[in-house]
C-alpha cells in the first residue's frame, strides 16, 4: 500500500460519514458490500479505530443533518467475514 495506515484510516472515516453511504445510495438495487483492505501489520491499528468509530459515524450524522433515524441502517462492522 502506498498510502499510511492513518491516511487509510482518515479516508475510511470521511466515506463513512457521507449520506449516500450511511443511506445505501447509487448502488443500482444492490446490497452495499464494503472492504477495507489494510496490511496485516496494522490489524491493532485498525482493530482500535474500528472499536472508537462504531456507531459514533451514524450518531453524529443524525445530529447535525436531518436523516430520519428509520431511514438509515445499522451498518456491521466486522473484522472477519
Amino acid at each position: 500500500m502506498s498510502e499510511s495506515i492513518q491516511e487509510h484510516l482518515t479516508k475510511l472515516d470521511e466515506v463513512i460519514r457521507k449520506e449516500d453511504f450511511l443511506l445505501n445510495r447509487g448502488l443500482g438495487n444492490e446490497v452495499g458490500y464494503y472492504i477495507f483492505d489494510y496490511d496485516p501489520e496494522d490489524e491493532l491499528v485498525v482493530r482500535e479505530h474500528m472499536e472508537k468509530i462504531s456507531g459514533t459515524s451514524i450518531k453524529h450524522q443524525l445530529q447535525s443533518r436531518t436523516l430520519k433515524r428509520e431511514t438509515v441502517r445499522n451498518p456491521t462492522v466486522s473484522l472477519f467475514s
